[in-house]
Formats: structure tokens, sequence, C-alpha cells
């Protein structure tokens, strides 16, 4: 987790450090008006994010790192 390099935001990482699909939910600790599936270097990419009530949902393929980008 840190500071959003191109504009406000936290960028968040995870991973998924096994043989299966796994799904993971992140919360972040203040009030998020938005989440977004980005790349490293913090550009928005296709692919499935669900954010509902104040959770973001990714479904993760084995091995698979995704970068979530939380706007306040």
């Amino acid at each position: 987790m840190h500071p959003a390099e191109t504009g406000g935001g936290i960028v968040v990482r995870v991973v998924n450090t096994s043989p299966t699909a796994q799904a993971a939910s992140v919360r972040p600790g203040f009030e998020a008006r938005e989440a977004l599936l980005v790349d490293p270097l913090e550009r928005e990419r296709p692919g499935k994010l669900d954010w509902t009530n104040g959770v973001a949902r990714v479904a993760l393929r084995p091995w698979e790192i995704a970068t979530l980008l939380f706007r306040g």
C-alpha cells in the first residue's frame, strides 16, 4: 500500500500466493468514493472489479497480482 503517484488516492496490491483461483476483498480504512483496477503504472485496466458498500472485490488467477486504486 502506498500513496498514488498519479494524483490523489491510495494504491493497494494484492497477491494470490496459491495455485488455485481466489477472490480478494479490500475495505480501505477511509471513505473512498471509487475503486479502480489499475496496472502498476496506475493506468486503469480492463477487468472485473466489484465495488459495493465500500468493499472492492477482485477475482485472482493462480499467482496473480492485482493493483487497486482507491480515491477518496
